[in-house]
């Protein structure tokens, strides 16, 4: 009698097919496949640090911290006579375009509510 996939077989059969010795196998592998799995876990966890580190960065309270840090090395920069040259010119730059920004957004709000 000729089985198929294990079909009609009796109870107590010892007879075993390809596909279930195949199976039962351990999977082959490498050096090279070792290697690269090893790589692909040393990237996951590199990778996963990363993200902890940017998420502690992206915290609302740490953005407000950056930048008030910023704004207080630009208004020192613009105002010391210690400061790079370049340093000042880029922080007056800066904020002098702050100035004209919110400048222009006053303005711009005080001729809408007017039209109203």
């Amino acid at each position: 009698m000729s089985t198929h996939h294990g079909a009609n077989r009796e109870p107590g059969d010892a007879t075993v097919d390809a596909d279930t010795t195949a199976a039962l196998q351990p999977p082959f592998r490498t050096p090279e496949m070792e290697a690269i799995e090893a790589h692909v876990a040393a990237t996951r966890l590199a990778l996963a640090e990363t993200i902890d580190e940017l998420t502690g960065r992206l915290t609302p309270r740490n953005l407000v911290r950056s930048a008030r840090t910023n704004v207080q090395q630009l208004v020192s920069d613009a105002v010391s006579g210690d400061a790079d040259p370049q340093a000042r010119r880029r922080a007056r730059i800066v904020l002098a375009s702050v100035v004209v920004v919110v400048a222009s957004s006053v303005v711009w709000n005080l001729r809408a509510r007017g039209r109203d």
